[in-house]
């Protein structure tokens, strides 16, 4: 009796104990781990017999099992997927690690490409510009610099097309009379008009002539507004549209009214105006210039020669212009307290065009660079002609012929044009030698 009591304590303390090192092994991740060998040691076995579509779902299963070595098996899933032509698994996957920084160049690049087979290009560039932050890699740079500027053009009936902040509503001449068209190069008002200006982009009015009378209009080309002579004489000029305010001319001088042709500042008349933007504008008495603010006030005294101005008609893009004081270009900043920085002398210059790209500059010889905000020349003196950058990208004249270059001084868009404007929201206006005005578009392009 006592035999058979011994030997039960015997078996039910071995039953403890064995559960105790089933537990204990389930417990370190041994079991997990083996389970997860077991796995990987199957797949490895039909990858090698190229039997991929049987390798990757193991290969996913043992990735489930978190054991450290999922780096090892997600190396092996990415082989699996470009062998077996799974693109989107991939994709997916090289996203992930290029989220956690530890997608390798190759696999960046080979997504890159399955991106532009589907084109995706935007998807593309996003990724390569993400790995080349992650690695440092010239290899991947070069691959964004080669594949960023592909583009398309779009041909148009129109001679000359003025360019807006949105490329919705262009004014467009077609050599007799102006319209307004997008960057589709739809015909959205029909050219009818002598005279056309951008739409404000704050209460969608713009002013059109048409016999010798201006109008405001609407988006649809409703009349909203017209200056008949009947309260004030007629304009003689209207220059362009401003933070709801038209710059126009009465009696020899420029002034802003409102879009019924009545005068919001009778105080303030000008020989010239500029297009309002950072909250000022240049306005110009006889020969000098001087700055102002939206509410009048003075931020300079007539101090400067001339101001150049960009496609849009300002003076400045984020606080920063070029002014002439002399025989030389100055760069010049307004800080946050209105005070104003000069710096920085050329013999020549045009205004900024975008917030961070660089600005071209003239040299005595009449050859074109480029400077940064800083006023440092970035891009040396070579070109016949030159626009400020915007989009990573400048309209250049090499000899008598107009194309695009980077950032890094590459032409990236061939000289083939006898006229080409700045690229803006990733559109651009050129003139092919001969031709109307056709719409450039980037298939990728930043802000």
């Amino acid at each position: 009796m006592k035999t058979k009591r011994l030997l039960l304590i015997l078996v039910f303390t071995g039953v403890i104990f064995l559960g105790w090192i089933v537990s204990l092994r389930a417990a370190s991740g041994v079991e997990v781990k083996e389970t997860q060998r077991k796995l990987v040691e199957e797949a490895d076995g039909y990858k090698e017999k190229e039997l991929y579509i049987r390798a990757i779902p193991l290969y996913e299963d043992a990735l489930k099992l978190k054991t450290g070595a999922e780096l090892e098996i997600q190396d092996k899933l990415l082989v699996c997927y470009e062998k077996h032509g799974d693109t989107k698994k991939y994709i997916d996957l090289v996203e992930s690690r290029a989220e956690k920084n530890i997608a390798s160049e190759n696999e960046y690049l080979n997504a890159a490409e399955y991106y532009i087979e589907s084109y995706k290009l935007a998807k593309a560039m996003e990724l390569i510009k993400k790995g080349t932050g992650n690695l440092d890699s010239q290899i991947l740079r070069d691959y964004y610099e080669a594949h960023r500027y592909e583009f398309t053009t779009s041909s148009t009936k129109f001679v000359q097309i003025l360019p807006t902040k949105d490329n919705a509503t262009m004014p467009a001449f077609d050599g007799e009379k102006w319209g307004y068209v997008n960057s589709s190069g739809k015909v959205l008002l029909p050219a009818i008009y002598d005279t056309a200006t951008r739409f404000d982009n704050n209460l969608k009015l713009a002013v059109v002539s048409s016999d010798g009378m201006y109008y405001s209009i609407t988006m649809d080309g409703d009349k909203y507004g017209v200056d008949d002579g009947s309260v004030y004489p007629k304009m003689t000029d209207v220059k362009d549209m401003t933070i709801k305010r038209i710059i126009g001319m009465r009696d020899g001088k420029y002034s802003y009214y409102n879009y019924d042709f009545e005068p919001m500042a009778a105080a303030w008349q000008f020989d010239e105006i500029t297009v309002n933007s950072c909250g000022v504008a240049a306005v110009r008495e006889g020969s000098k210039w001087k700055i102002i603010r939206d509410d009048g006030t003075d931020v300079t005294d007539f101090r400067f020669d001339d101001v150049a101005v960009n496609s849009y008609g300002c003076v400045f893009v984020n606080n920063i212009g070029m002014v002439k004081e002399g025989s030389s270009w100055h760069l010049i900043e307004i800080d946050k307290d209105g005070n104003v920085i000069v710096s920085a002398a050329f013999a020549n210059a045009k205004a900024p065009e975008s917030a961070n790209g660089y600005i071209a500059v003239g040299n005595a010889d009449g050859k074109w660079g480029f400077a940064d905000v800083q006023g440092n020349l970035v891009i040396d003196y070579q070109y016949y002609d030159a626009w400020s950058f915007s989009n990573g990208l400048a309209a250049v004249e090499t000899a008598s012929d107009w194309g695009y270059i980077s950032m890094y001084n590459q032409l990236v868009i061939d000289s083939v044009f006898e006229e080409a404007m700045p690229f803006h929201e990733g559109v651009a206006q050129a003139k092919p030698m001969g031709e109307n005005v056709k719409f450039v578009k980037l298939r990728y392009y930043e802000d």
